[in-house]
């Protein structure tokens, strides 16, 4: 019974953990589907009726199937034209002005993952399908955007002061949190780093490889800095403001400490920036 007792203390510590971890991410519902920022997930769902015209049990379960399927991606494509890329720019924006994109766009859906599946009594089947929003869906929406995502120029990089040369911080960082909680902030796939001076500290054009996204979001500093995507040695900085309610300022001095990172280490290029926001 003490056994017993202990294992179910242990699942449930182990269940409120998970359910925790969950819950602190950031997440926005988009027409029919939910996007997690934080994991850089799209799930959405589609429910398929039986075909009463089946000739047997098993044909009619696959048809039910692929009827979720069909109307999962429709949703799906519903919802992604209402996610944002930058400042005053939707993915429905980005079709809309490059039509021929429409028809890629629904060809990398079309390799979603099943998440969950559940029958029902009559037949009937619902399915959950997700899509990462970073990948070959990131990389097409933002490969002819990345160029006009800021057209201020970067500030050359300052000289560090001797008294922070002597310092022991030889240790390169792994990735950067910018921490922007208290602004109404909107998730966007291209996020722009300011500083008080307006010029570009960060931006998706900086990123080398775009399929890895650019950003991704976290509901607090501490989980954003053991994310895989930054852990290690991250650099940490606080937002002053959010002109816009999508990009983020930062002081000009985390401005210079960004850049002479930056020169040390690869992070901005690989796209390792989280942003922290409730």
């Amino acid at each position: 019974m003490r056994r017993m007792g202990a294992w179910g203390v242990v699942l449930g510590l182990l269940v409120m953990t998970a359910n925790t971890a969950f819950a602190q991410d950031v997440t926005e519902q988009s027409g029919p589907a939910k996007i997690n920022w934080t994991t850089k997930q799209m799930v959405f769902t589609g429910d398929g009726a039986a075909n009463l015209n089946a000739p047997n049990a098993a044909s009619a379960r696959i048809g039910a199937e692929r009827a979720a399927e069909l109307v999962a991606l429709r949703n799906a494509l519903e919802a992604l034209k209402g996610v944002k890329i930058k400042a005053g720019m939707t993915v429905d924006d980005k079709l809309k002005a490059e039509p021929s994109l429409t028809a890629e766009v629904e060809g990398v859906i079309r390799g979603f993952i099943v998440k969950e599946t559940r029958y029902y009594s009559d037949g009937g089947v619902q399915r959950d399908l997700a899509i990462p929003l970073d990948g070959e869906l990131g990389q097409l929406l933002l490969k002819t955007e990345t160029a006009k995502v800021s057209e201020k120029p970067a500030a050359p990089a300052e000289p560090a002061k001797p008294a922070e040369a002597e310092k022991p911080a030889n240790q390169p960082s792994t990735g950067l949190v910018v921490v922007a909680q208290g602004f109404k902030l909107t998730p966007v796939l291209a996020p722009i780093v300011l500083d008080e001076e307006g010029k570009t500290v960060y931006a998706a054009e900086m990123v080398e490889n775009r399929s890895a996204g650019v950003a991704s979001y976290s509901a607090t500093a501490q989980n954003a800095a053991a994310d895989k995507k930054v852990a290690g040695n991250p650099l940490v900085v606080q937002a002053k403001s959010s002109p816009n309610g999508v990009d983020v300022v930062v002081s000009n001095a985390d401005a210079t400490k960004i850049r002479e990172a930056a020169q040390k280490a690869p992070f901005l290029k690989e796209g390792r920036v989280i942003i922290v926001k409730q």
